[in-house]
This record gives structure tokens, sequence and C-alpha cells, in this order.
């Protein structure tokens, strides 16, 4: 073999070397770390997804079901039905804990809102995904939700009246905020969902 292709062995030798030590140090490392990101993305996504269904459950007054579809008209019938602020609405929520409506309706919220921070504060996706994660946060019925929490009525009993009513609820507009928040909302969950399966086939790739 002469210097020529020693010399040229040589560097062939090094690029190879320097290339597979990229490998490892390098492309491995961050390709292990995208994809643990990125399950941990599609764990909390999947939350995310469930406990906004399960908050709409609640708002059509059925058990959070994964399989139950939800209808703007059965929530609205529900809606006119009951007084979300009154005992006699309850519903269950998990370790069979009972909650009126409005109560459970709170702790979605609050559930959904702590995902959101999680997202954010973790990084757990491109900034590009952010935009969708504080649409839930901006939403209409996210921020009714605040407002009714901040100026819960008081309780107060008629004269001669055994169940009580609420001090300055108007239960007519109370349920159109409801009902005229359901079309946004319902679009950033079906939002939330697409990222979830674009998140998912990312992750089956890798």
């Amino acid at each position: 073999m002469n210097d020529h292709d020693s010399l040229s062995y040589s560097i062939a030798i090094s690029i190879i070397s320097s290339y597979v030590v990229y490998l490892f140090q390098v492309v491995f490392p961050r390709i292990i770390r995208f994809k643990r990101i990125r399950s941990t993305a599609l764990d909390r996504l999947d939350k995310l997804e469930k406990m906004m269904h399960k908050m709409l459950c609640c708002l059509q007054g059925v058990p959070p079901n994964p399989s139950e579809t939800i209808s703007k008209e059965l929530i609205m019938n529900y809606l006119n039905n009951i007084i979300l602020f009154d005992e006699k609405s309850k519903y269950v929520i998990r370790q069979h804990k009972e909650l009126t409506v409005f109560e459970a309706l709170v702790y979605y919220d609050s559930e959904i809102d702590n995902l959101i921070d999680e997202f954010i504060t973790g990084q757990y996706l491109e900034s590009k995904y952010e935009y969708t994660f504080l649409n839930v946060r901006k939403s209409i019925l996210h921020n009714k939700i605040l407002f009714w929490v901040g100026n819960l009525p008081g309780e107060y009993t008629r004269p001669n009246q055994k169940n009580p009513g609420y001090n300055g609820v108007n239960m007519n507009a109370v349920n159109s905020d409801i009902i005229s928040s359901l079309d946004q909302y319902i679009r950033f969950y079906e939002d939330i969902k697409k990222i979830k399966q674009k998140v998912m086939k990312e992750l089956h790739m890798l």
C-alpha cells in the first residue's frame, strides 16, 4: 500500500470513527430523549382529551364514559331540567364522590387547566402547538366557570319553602352562556384530539 492509499485509508477510518461517535453521543441520545418526551406528551394529551370529554359528559348529565357521544341538543335538554348550583343536581366523579353539577364542572375545568400548565412549562411539544392549549384556557366556557366561581351566589331559603334557592342567579342566562360556548369548546376539544393523533403517529415512526 503506497503512502497515498495509506493516507486515504486513515482519513476514511477517521471519518467513520467520528460519525460513529456522533451517532452514539448525539444522534441516539436525541432520539431516545425525543421519544421519551413524545411518550410523556402523548400521556398528557390522552389525559387532557379525556378530561375535556368528562366535562362535556357532565354538561350532558351522563357518566364520564369515553364512548359517550356528545350532543349539543342533549346538553340543552339536560341544563333546562336542572339548576347547576342546586344540591339536587347530583353528579358523581372519580372515587364515587358526589358533587353538584357546578362543583363537578369546576373540578374538571381545574384539572384541564393544570394539564395545560404542564404542557406549557414542561415544553413537551413544539411551541406551534401552544396556541391550541391557550385556546382552551381562553375559551368562553372556561372563563364563564371562573367568573361563576368568583361570584358564586349566596344560598337563601324563602319563607315556607323547604328547598333553598340562590341569590342573583338568572338560570336562563347561565344556561344560555353555556350553550353559546359549546361550539367553540367542542372545536377546541377536537383540536386536542387531532394533536394527540399526530403525536401518536410521530411516536410510532421513531
